[in-house]
């Protein structure tokens, strides 16, 4: 009923698109779908700002850190992370792991932490810092069981990060694979760490990969562009407001 009295109707990807279409019982092409934007010039790499949090948060700076932001819940699956850091650090890699954000299963984390990464987990909690905490990072995870449109996802590419997130959601739309970022299956910690791995013995991936996380986020999910598409979706509304009128005004006349 809701959707009937509406002029317009939007999501913010397709996968949401497409199901709330599904719930609704409308075709999905009567549901639009508008991206949202990032800052891109408040997330944004910056090298001084990756060493003095390494230093406030007790990382090393040249250690391998991947990290993720976001609530500390199951649907996170922050523990298939967990798994895949702690087979980095059985092959070797000098690894740590940066987890911002708090919530319910903070301790059930830390409970399970293993010994191969005994000392080796950051517990960041909330903080109004993220795009600092981002910049101490050098990949950005998200092992989502479940996502509509991260906007922490955004936030970590316009970082100049390298992403790598499960391929549910609204996350295939926003990395384009092996490009911009890397998808994988939910509770995959083995494929993680193989990935991972890559990139910890060759900085020169990390680096191509994260430059083409920022661009995709600056050509594609720029606040700019973001702002841009609701004006046009405002206009074009009061367009049609204004066309409906004329024709009932002149249908009157007629009459």
């Amino acid at each position: 009923m809701a959707y009937a009295m509406t002029d317009a109707i939007f999501a913010v990807t397709r996968e949401l698109r497409d199901f709330h279409a599904r719930q609704a019982w409308i075709r999905p092409e009567r549901i639009g779908v508008m991206y949202n934007g990032v800052d891109t010039q408040r997330f944004a790499p910056c090298k001084e700002t990756q060493l003095a949090m390494r230093k406030e948060l007790g990382l090393p700076a040249e250690s391998f850190v991947i990290g993720t932001v976001g609530r500390l819940v199951p649907i996170k699956d922050h523990h298939t992370l967990l798994k895949a850091a702690a087979l980095l650090s059985g092959s070797g890699i000098d690894v740590r792991v940066l987890l911002v954000g708090s919530g319910p299963e903070r301790e059930r984390l830390r409970s399970r932490t293993t010994d191969s990464l005994e000392g080796r987990v950051c517990f960041a909690g909330d903080s109004s810092r993220v795009p600092e905490m981002l910049n101490a990072m050098d990949v950005f995870v998200l092992p989502s069981l479940g996502e509509g449109m991260s906007n922490t996802l955004l936030e970590a590419m316009a970082t100049g990060l390298p992403v790598f997130a499960t391929n549910v959601g609204g996350n295939p739309e926003i990395i384009e694979d092996n490009v911009s970022g890397c998808l994988f299956a939910p509770g995959d910690a083995a494929w993680l760490a193989d990935r991972l791995k890559l990139l910890a013995r060759d900085p020169a991936v990390i680096h191509q990969l994260g430059t083409a996380a920022r661009n995709r986020a600056m050509e594609f999910f720029s606040l700019s562009l973001m702002l841009e598409n609701y004006r046009s979706f405002y206009l074009d509304l009061i367009a049609r407001r204004r066309l409906a009128a004329t024709r009932t005004e002149t249908a009157h006349v007629r009459n």
